[in-house]
């Protein structure tokens, strides 16, 4: 018999879309549709706990550091949300206790500040969850169906898998497009996947350069060894 996905201990983190959410003013408690969301969130519809991620060898939802920071868009017409200064909206997500909260806010001029909805709104987004191996969803890097309307410019995350060549040990090459880092970038070696979203740090991202800590991978990256990028682009 074949080694089985119980059996692989490896993490992997990817977005989970929630749909349908009446919100109004800077925050929302999202606690039940979140639990409704992970009952069937997991590969082949599976549940999986709601509970915080405190590392990446933790399974559950991310709620501290960038990567609880989520896509807010409109149910009605997949829109994105912008202030009066054309700023795009996007959640934090947070817990408390038994609570799982999205706040909402925009970047002005690289500060963080609070948005409020002026009335009842429905809208959709998403959550960075940590899965273990064997209830990754299997389109989990492909299922990502939002479309994101910038003014008259329709922008459409269009998902991507790059082979990189590595001729020095240690050194990644570029990616041939900037990555949407909400949805994290999965670097994957010799058939074993690295999430950026993973806490880890074993590859991070700067635009489309891309770096490689030995240090926090626990390995050195050889000359030669398979490595492919999957990612969402506009």
């Amino acid at each position: 018999m074949l080694i089985q996905a119980a059996q692989i201990s490896q993490n992997l983190a990817a977005p989970i879309w929630i749909t349908g959410v009446t919100v109004t003013g800077s925050s929302a408690n999202i606690t039940s549709p979140l639990t409704t969301a992970l009952n069937s969130a997991g590969n082949n519809g599976v549940s999986v706990p709601l509970q915080v991620s405190t590392s990446s060898a933790v399974v559950g939802v991310i709620t501290t550091g960038t990567n609880a920071q989520v896509s807010v868009v409109s149910n009605v017409n997949g829109a994105q949300f912008d202030d009066a200064n054309g700023n795009m909206v996007y959640g934090v997500i947070s817990q408390s206790s038994s609570t799982y909260t999205l706040s909402f806010y925009t970047n002005v001029s690289g500060t963080q500040t609070a948005y409020s909805f002026a009335g009842s709104t429905v809208i959709n987004f998403t959550i960075n969850y940590v899965f273990d191996f064997y209830r990754f969803p299997a389109y989990a890097l492909i299922g990502v169906k939002n479309i994101l309307v910038d003014q008259l410019t329709y922008q459409i995350p269009v998902p991507f898998t790059q082979a990189l060549t590595i001729g020095t040990a240690n050194t990644v090459p570029s990616l041939s497009y900037t990555p949407i880092s909400t949805y994290g970038v999965n670097f994957v070696v010799n058939g074993v996947t690295y999430s950026t979203l993973s806490g880890i740090g074993e590859f991070a991202i700067t635009g489309t350069s891309v770096s490689f800590s030995s240090v926090n991978a626990g390995f050195t990256l050889q000359a030669g060894w398979e490595v492919f990028a999957q990612y969402f682009h506009y």
